[in-house]
C-alpha cells in the first residue's frame, strides 16, 4: 500500500495495515481543498481555498502540486515531483492564488504539509480530489511566463518585475519578456526569498524548444543589496532560444519560462 492519505469516512489509511481515525473525540477534522478550476495552462492563474478542516491546518501550510500518476510514489515534501505553489492558513476565508507552473501536461493533485497536522510518520498528505489538468500551450512558438508580481514579504518596490510565490521570487526585466544577454551569451539573474527560507540554494536551465541537457547555474548567496533576506544571483550561459529556468531552496521551488536573445555587448 502506498504511502498518502486516502480517507475512508471519518479514518485515514496511512499506510498498509495503519488506520488513522482523524474523527475520535478531539482529533480534528483533516483539511479538504477546493480549486478555483479544474483545467489551465501554464502561466494561468488558479486559487485553492480552504473547503473543510481549517482548523486542521497551522499557520504556514505548504501547497504543492505533484502528479497524480506518482501520488503513489511521493512519500517527503523534497521529493522532486512536487511543485511548490505557496502557503494558505488555518481559516475558511483563506485563498491562495497561484500562478500554474511549466510542468508536462497532464493531470496534478494537490499535496500539503504542515507542522503537526498530518499522522505520524507521515512526511506529506496527498489530496485525492480535487485534481487540476494542466494542458498543452494552445499555440507555438516559446510559452513564456508572465511575471505574476508575487514576492515575499518585505522585498522593496522595483522597475524590475517579480515572478515568484510569496516564497521565492526571481527579478526579470521591465520592458521586455526576453532575456538578452552579454556578446557571449553570459546573464546574471537575481532572486529573493522569503525571510526564515534557508537551505542550498540551485538553479538549473534547460532548452525546452529543442532536446538537450539541463545545466547548472552557479550561484552566489547576499547578492541583493538593501533586502535582509535571503538572497542569491544565479550566472548562466545561454544560447538563443525557448528556456525554463528551474530554482530551489529546501522544498520550495520556482519555475518558469523566457525567451533568450543573445546581446552585442
Amino acid at each position: 500500500m502506498a504511502m498518502g492519505i486516502r480517507r475512508l469516512g471519518g479514518c485515514a489509511l496511512v499506510s498498509l495495515g495503519a488506520l488513522v481515525c482523524v474523527a475520535a473525540a478531539g482529533a480534528k477534522e483533516p483539511p479538504r481543498f477546493a480549486l478555483s478550476t479544474t483545467t489551465a495552462l501554464h502561466g494561468d492563474t488558479v486559487e485553492v481555498r480552504v473547503r473543510s478542516g481549517a482548523r486542521a491546518l497551522s499557520a504556514t501550510t505548504r501547497l504543492y502540486l505533484v502528479p497524480a500518476n506518482a501520488t503513489s510514489a511521493v512519500r517527503s515534501r523534497l521529493d522532486r515531483r512536487l511543485y511548490f505553489i505557496g502557503t494558505l492558513g488555518p481559516s475558511r476565508r483563506a485563498v491562495r492564488a497561484f500562478t500554474v507552473p511549466p510542468v508536462e501536461p497532464g493531470t496534478y493533485s494537490l499535496a500539503y504539509w504542515c507542522r503537526g497536522c498530518l499522522p505520524s510518520g507521515v512526511k506529506v498528505a496527498i489530496e485525492p480530489a480535487p485534481r487540476l489538468r494542466v494542458r498543452a500551450p494552445l499555440t507555438e512558438g516559446c510559452p513564456i511566463t508572465i511575471p505574476n508580481a508575487d514576492a515575499p514579504p518585505g522585498v522593496a518596490r522595483s522597475t524590475w518585475k517579480y515572478h515568484g510565490n510569496g516564497h521565492l521570487a526571481v527579478l526579470l526585466p521591465p520592458e521586455t519578456m526576453t532575456l538578452t544577454t552579454n556578446a557571449l551569451g553570459g546573464y546574471k539573474m537575481f532572486w529573493v526569498a522569503r525571510q526564515g527560507l534557508f537551505g542550498a540554494f540551485r538553479v538549473s536551465y534547460q532548452r525546452v524548444d529543442m532536446s538537450a541537457p539541463p545545466f547548472d547555474a552557479d550561484t552566489v548567496s547576499g547578492s541583493l543589496g538593501g533586502y535582509s533576506g535571503p538572497s542569491w544571483a544565479s550566472r548562466m550561459s545561454f544560447d538563443p532560444g525557448c528556456w525554463e529556468i528551474s530554482a530551489r531552496v529546501f522544498d520550495v521551488t520556482l519555475a518558469f519560462v523566457a525567451e533568450v536573445s543573445r546581446g552585442n555587448r
